[in-house]
C-alpha cells in the first residue's frame, strides 16, 4: 500500500525529472550562452549599435545572436567585475585605468590579429612574448579611431591668400588675416572640461613634441604640468596671447562643443578645434566648405603622435565565437564599421566612406602613432574639472 507521503515523493520526482528533460532539450535546441554577451564601456551609442547590428547580420545562427550589456560609465571596470565575468568580450574607449584593469583581467590574443594594421599602430600596442619562440600576444586591440583635429572653413581661408598650413605659425598667420573676414577667426570649446583639456594637450604636443608630452603624462601632476616651462604651461601661454590679440574671441571662453558646431554650421568661424566625430555633425549643406587638418607642429617634423580616442576590444572568454568576433571587428567588418560610425578604421587597406576617415588613417599611419587624449590619462572627473579650471584661469590671465 502506497502512503500519501510516498505518493507525494513519486509525483514530485516525476515532475522534477520532466523538468530536467525539458530543460536539457531546450538547451540543446535553444542554447543560452554567455559567450555571446558583449560588454560596452564608455562607447558611443552609435558604435554600440553598429557593432551589434553588423556582427549579427553576418552571423547565420539566429539562435546565438550577440547581445549588448552596457556597463555603468560613471564607475570603474574593477567595481563591475562580477558583471564582466558573464561576457565574452569587452568593447571600450581606451584609457589608463581601463588598460591597467585589462592587463590583468583580459586574455591574450595572438599578434596576428594586427597583421593589417599600419606599423605605427602596431608599435603603439603593448606586445608580450612568453618565451623566445612563443607567439607574441596583445590584450588591448584597437579597431576604430576618433581624432582631435582642426576644421578649416575653406572659403574664408582662401581669402587670406595663404598657400599652406604646414606649421603652427602658418595657422596663426591665417587666423590673423581672417580677422578681416570673421569675428571668430579661431575657436575652441573652452567651457567644455573634457574637450578643452584634450585640445590643450593636443596643442602642447604640437608645440613641444610628443616626447615632452609623454614625459609630462608619465606621472601626471597638475601643478608640475602647468609650470611655465612645461608643455601644458606653454600651450596655455599661447592661447592667452591669442585671446589678447582677438584671434580667439573672448566669447569663446563660454563656448562648449555645441557652440563650436553652431558657429561652423552658420560659417561664423574660420579655424575650429574639433574631432572627427564632431565633424560628422556639420550640416550636409555646408560640409563641403570644411577641410580637416591635423594640428600643425611648431616646426615641421614627421615625428608626431596624435591624440585619438581608441575604440578597443579585449577577449574575456576563450571560445570560438569570441575569437571570431575580434577577427570581424579588426578585419572583416572594418569597412562597414567605418561607414556606419564615421570613425577611422584600423586596417590600412580596407575601403573607407570618405576622405575624412581616410585622412585620419593616413595621419596616424604616417606618424609615430596615436596617444591617449589627456583626459584619458588623468583619471577621475573631479581631476579633469580641476585641470580644466586651472587652464581656464591661466588663459584668462591679464
Amino acid at each position: 500500500m502506497i502512503t500519501k507521503t510516498k505518493k507525494f515523493i513519486l509525483i514530485f520526482s516525476s515532475i522534477f525529472c520532466a523538468v530536467l528533460i525539458c530543460t536539457a532539450l531546450f538547451l540543446k535546441f535553444f542554447p543560452i550562452s554567455e559567450s555571446n554577451l558583449i560588454a560596452f564601456y564608455r562607447v558611443p551609442e552609435k558604435v554600440q549599435t553598429a557593432v551589434i547590428d553588423l556582427i549579427n547580420s553576418k552571423s547565420k545562427n539566429t539562435n546565438k545572436a550577440f547581445e549588448a550589456l552596457v556597463l555603468d560609465n560613471s564607475i570603474s571596470l574593477e567595481s563591475q567585475n562580477k558583471i564582466i565575468k558573464k561576457c565574452s568580450c569587452l568593447i571600450y574607449t581606451n584609457d589608463s585605468a581601463t588598460e591597467k584593469f585589462l592587463n590583468t583581467r583580459a586574455l591574450p590574443v595572438g599578434l596576428s590579429v594586427a597583421n593589417g594594421f599600419p606599423n605605427s599602430i602596431v608599435n603603439s600596442l603593448k606586445i608580450k612574448t612568453n618565451g623566445e619562440n612563443a607567439e607574441k600576444t596583445i590584450k588591448i586591440i584597437p579597431f576604430l579611431y576618433d581624432f582631435y583635429e582642426i576644421d578649416i572653413n575653406y572659403p574664408i581661408y582662401k581669402k587670406t591668400g595663404m598657400k599652406s598650413l604646414d606649421v603652427w605659425n602658418d595657422l596663426l598667420e591665417a587666423a590673423y588675416y581672417e580677422k578681416a573676414f570673421s569675428k571668430a577667426p579661431l575657436i575652441l570649446p573652452v567651457a567644455d572640461d573634457r574637450d578643452f583639456v584634450n585640445i590643450m594637450g593636443l596643442i602642447a604636443e604640437a608645440l613641444c613634441g610628443y616626447e615632452a608630452y609623454e614625459k609630462m603624462t608619465e606621472k601626471f601632476d597638475i601643478e608640475a604640468a602647468l609650470a611655465s616651462d612645461q608643455p601644458l604651461g606653454i600651450a596655455a601661454k599661447e592661447i592667452r596671447g591669442l585671446l589678447k590679440s582677438g584671434i580667439i574671441p573672448q566669447d569663446s571662453l563660454n563656448f562648449k562643443t555645441d557652440d563650436i558646431l553652431f558657429y561652423m554650421d552658420y560659417e561664423l568661424s574660420g579655424i575650429n578645434f574639433t574631432t572627427l566625430s564632431q565633424h560628422r555633425k556639420i550640416s550636409n549643406k555646408i560640409a563641403n566648405n570644411y577641410t580637416s587638418i591635423y594640428c600643425p607642429s611648431k616646426e615641421f617634423t614627421p615625428d608626431r603622435k596624435f591624440a585619438a580616442e581608441q575604440i578597443s576590444v579585449s577577449l574575456l572568454k576563450n571560445n570560438d565565437s569570441a575569437k571570431q568576433l575580434i577577427t570581424d571587428l579588426t578585419d572583416n567588418l572594418q569597412s562597414e564599421l567605418a561607414t556606419r560610425t564615421g570613425l577611422s578604421p584600423v586596417q590600412k587597406n580596407c575601403s573607407v566612406p570618405d576622405h575624412q576617415a581616410d585622412d585620419v588613417r593616413f595621419w596616424l599611419a604616417a606618424s609615430k602613432g596615436p596617444v591617449m587624449p589627456l583626459t584619458n590619462l588623468i583619471g577621475s572627473e573631479d581631476d579633469i574639472k580641476s585641470l580644466a579650471d586651472r587652464l581656464r584661469d591661466l588663459v584668462r590671465e591679464e
